[in-house]
């Protein structure tokens, strides 16, 4: 089974229409891989359906001080991506990934994920970035700078 490298793009937006422009730039055709997402209010925990993505994408972009992490599926079988990896940081700020299909250790499989890694990383503009081998990003900005540091190409 291959393995999967992920690509780590710290940001300095949680804009739904930037998210939304992300994924359908690098991941158009996506679908969820949970049952529903989780919001959080005053009033408890709300669950919302799959198909609600953009709900769930402007909540968090106004409830700056939570986290939250979103897996979608690439159902683009051609594409080396197989995820987008969304994480609301717990301080405004949010990470965007995706998950390439490869191998550190195939010379190959680096040219293809830096292609990828330079593009989306010129695309969100992101001084803080990233490659790690199937690991999820913190989800606070100062943990996220220390674990790109350790990552660092």
């Amino acid at each position: 089974m291959p393995e999967l490298i992920d690509q780590y793009f710290l940001v300095d937006t949680r804009d739904t229409k930037f998210v939304t422009r992300f994924l359908d730039k690098y991941v158009p055709k996506r679908e969820a891989i949970c049952e529903y997402y989780i919001i959080s209010t005053e009033y408890g925990e709300d669950e919302i359906e799959p198909e609600n993505l953009d709900f769930v994408l402007l909540f968090y972009e106004h409830h700056v001080n939570t986290s939250y992490y979103i897996y979608l599926r690439n159902l683009d079988e051609d594409s080396l991506i197989a995820f987008a990896i969304l994480t609301y940081t717990d301080d405004a700020k949010m990470v965007l990934g995706v998950s390439v299909i490869g191998s550190f250790n195939d010379v190959d499989d680096m040219r293809e994920n830096t292609k990828i890694f330079n593009d989306i990383k010129a695309f969100t503009n992101s001084d803080t970035a990233c490659m790690v081998l199937e690991e999820p990003p913190p989800s606070n900005t100062a943990e996220f700078i220390e674990f790109a540091e350790l990552w660092k190409l």
